[in-house]
């Protein structure tokens, strides 16, 4: 008995394209799902507070429901789907097809938005190693295989009741069961989020410090920011 209790918990635990539509219980009584078409601006908004910004081209995604749709193909599929937008992107030199494989969650709490997540792989980063030399293939593996945490905002007058944690263990378990690697962000130096990070099973990293992907590229390439910002990060393997 105790096996097959243990094995619902692990099916409850996946997210599948019906739950990432629809929702799924959180915190205080939120359904955290994926944002829908007319709230970017929700999302924009909450981002704004932890000096996350939303992107355009991640802001026209939400709109035009075309953020997170290889992701939605490989859930129903396979993961093969996740390297179309990567080589479509290798291919014409656009980073737009990157949106197709973000993800941008909300908490919903009285059909309004309470808090919101986004990330995508890092599509500046990608470029700069291109840049750099390294050959075009190996630098798309870090689209199918690194995602950024660009923004976890709640609503100040909701803090402190397990909103962020529960969006931060949705985007995780998502890209897990995708079989992404690594998992990372950053905050700045000083606001005092280390503990909320280290917490939940990422490595803070000290200021300065950066993220070998030798093991992604095949080649010496380190993953960093600015000297005003921490990395965080979660390897999966």
């Amino acid at each position: 008995m105790a096996r097959k209790s243990r094995r619902r918990a692990t099916v409850e635990r996946r997210v599948g394209p019906g739950r990432l539509t629809h929702g799924w219980n959180g915190p205080q009584g939120t359904l955290l799902r994926l944002a829908r078409p007319g709230e970017a601006e929700d999302v924009a908004r909450l981002a704004e507070n932890t000096g996350g910004p939303l992107d355009g081209w991640m802001h026209a995604a939400i709109e035009d429901g075309t953020a997170s749709a290889a992701l939605f193909t490989a859930l129903r599929s396979s993961n093969k789907a996740l390297i179309d937008p990567a080589s479509r992107c290798a291919a014409t030199g656009d980073p737009t097809p990157f949106t197709e494989l973000s993800l941008a969650l909300v908490a919903e709490r009285d059909q309004s938005i309470v808090g919101a997540l986004y990330a995508l792989p890092p599509g500046g980063f990608i470029a700069e190693i291109i840049n750099q030399g390294i050959e075009i293939l190996h630098a798309m593996l870090i689209a199918v295989s690194v995602i950024k945490i660009k923004a976890v905002a709640v609503d100040p007058a909701n803090r402190g009741q397990g909103i962020a944690s529960g969006l931060l263990t949705g985007c995780a378990r998502l890209y897990d069961q995708l079989g992404y690697h690594l998992l990372y962000g950053s905050f700045a130096v000083g606001s005092g989020l280390e503990t909320f990070y280290s917490t939940r099973g990422f490595e803070v990293l000290p200021v300065g410090g950066s993220i070998p992907l030798d093991i992604i590229v095949g080649q010496p390439v380190r993953l960093g920011t600015q000297r005003s910002e921490q990395l965080f990060a979660r390897w999966r393997f």
